[in-house]
């Protein structure tokens, strides 16, 4: 007579399985509006002064899960002290606003160095985990003395050239009036960003939870021997 391993066991350890393959995932450039033309004064100045701190954000579309691994603005330190700055990323704050809502993640901080001439600045080793929506991206300094720059050079009506591919949209944080605005005054309503990571992918399941359902088929497998002898 031909005997049957136990249901349970095996939707266990097809889940172990399932849940321990890779899924489909290409890494590579999420978004990259390429490098900005212009220099200082014309971009948006990041401040950490308190009461007085500016933020720069783009809105960042994503039509599925994706796991962000760096970020990276195109900054200067350029007449400027320099200093820490850190990346967070928000949710849009309504259907109706198309501004920075409630916080979702924030890295750790990466330095741009007084009088540093323009670059890709940013931090990478990240594994933030995101699903289709909508995001904004946002250049945040974290010491109250820092101060940098994200150039542009687009201000000046058909007079320059521009991004080659810019976000859908921008915000910039006005910590005189607490408030984010859709555009950064004359020299600074667009801004560069570069952004990677893995499309498809989904975040890494947890080991213990792995091992779990790995324990519960096997305790089920036991019982079941007991049962047939």
């Amino acid at each position: 007579m031909r005997k049957r391993v136990p249901a349970l066991f095996l939707a266990v350890t097809t889940a172990v399985v399932l849940v321990g393959s890779p899924p489909c995932a290409v890494a590579g450039i999420i978004w990259d509006t390429g490098p900005a033309t212009g220099g200082y004064p014309y971009g948006w100045i990041l401040e950490g002064t308190p009461g007085f701190e500016q933020y720069a954000a783009g809105r960042l579309p994503l039509t599925g899960p994706v796991v962000l691994t760096s970020i990276e603005g195109w900054i200067s330190g350029a007449s400027l002290p320099g200093g820490d700055i850190s990346v967070a990323i928000y949710a849009p704050k309504s259907v109706y606003e198309d501004l920075p809502g409630d916080l979702l993640f924030r890295t750790g901080s990466f330095s741009v160095a007084a009088g540093a001439p323009a670059g890709w600045y940013g931090i990478g080793g990240l594994s933030i985990p995101l699903g289709a929506g909508q995001y904004f991206i946002s250049f945040e300094p974290t010491t109250p003395d820092a101060a940098a720059q994200m150039p542009q050079y687009d201000w000046w009506p058909g007079g320059y050239p521009g991004f080659t591919n810019p976000m859908p949209s921008y915000a910039f944080y006005w910590g005189a009036e607490a408030a984010w605005k859709g555009r950064g005054g004359m020299y600074g309503s667009r801004v560069g960003m570069r952004i990677s990571g893995t499309e498809g992918a989904e975040p890494v399941p947890d080991p213990g939870s792995t091992l779990l359902l790995l324990g519960i088929g096997l305790v089920g497998l036991r019982a079941w021997r007991r049962r047939r002898n």
